[in-house]
């Protein structure tokens, strides 16, 4: 009887280590198939855990030559540097964070990332891992740039309000019609170009 049971639980762990190898390599399908570069940092040292296949495609480099290294290995000084005290205050204060967009330099060329990061932690509430999600914003950084050329070069007066009427951009042409310079009109309502008899009305609109 005892080697029955033994045989019945050499059985059920070796069970449980198949199920195991299936969720991992589950997992691993659906990291690497994430469109976004997933990034996973040791938060003692910060070098480099794991790392997506649209995460090595966008560095330039093969996995072999990311995983264990820190960014201080992979980016200019004061890129890492950067990154170094954005991690700090994650550490300190765990939480999902925002970074501003950055552009990195990496070996395909310099490129424009959208990133959030959160701190991972143990059992014993300490940080163990970084965790970030990069997104490649380069193209649409690059169509915002053509797009401001043509719209700051329009003969026309433009701008653009948002949903509160709130001027958020101009153009020169603007300026010019109106006698306004642009640090006057940015942040300002829209209703400040119009004529007294219309403005009050003129907010009904936007809604």
């Amino acid at each position: 009887e005892l080697g029955f049971a033994f045989n019945k639980m050499a059985e059920q762990l070796q069970l449980s280590e198949h199920h195991i190898r299936e969720h991992q390599i589950e997992l691993d399908t659906i990291i690497d198939n994430i469109p976004l570069m997933l990034f996973m940092q040791d938060a003692r040292n910060q070098r480099l855990k794991r790392i997506n296949k649209a995460g090595i495609d966008l560095i330039g480099l093969p996995e072999k030559k990311l995983i264990g290294k820190s960014d201080f290995d992979l980016f200019s000084e004061n890129q890492a540097t950067a990154f170094n005290a954005t991690n700090q205050k994650i550490l300190q204060n765990p939480g999902l964070v925002d970074v501003s967009d950055t552009v990195i330099n990496t070996f395909r060329g310099p490129r424009t990332v959208r990133t959030r990061k959160v701190a991972v932690c143990g059992t014993d509430g300490s940080p163990v891992y970084l965790v970030g999600l990069s997104e490649d914003i380069t193209g649409l950084k690059q169509t915002e740039a053509k797009l401001r050329l043509v719209f700051e070069a329009s003969p026309i007066g433009m701008l653009l309000a948002d949903n509160d009427g709130m001027i958020i951009l101009i153009n020169t042409q603007i300026e010019l019609l109106f006698g306004y310079t642009r640090n006057e009109l940015l942040g300002k309502p829209v209703e400040l170009l119009l004529p007294d008899d219309v403005s009050d009305e003129h907010s009904k609109y936007r809604m």
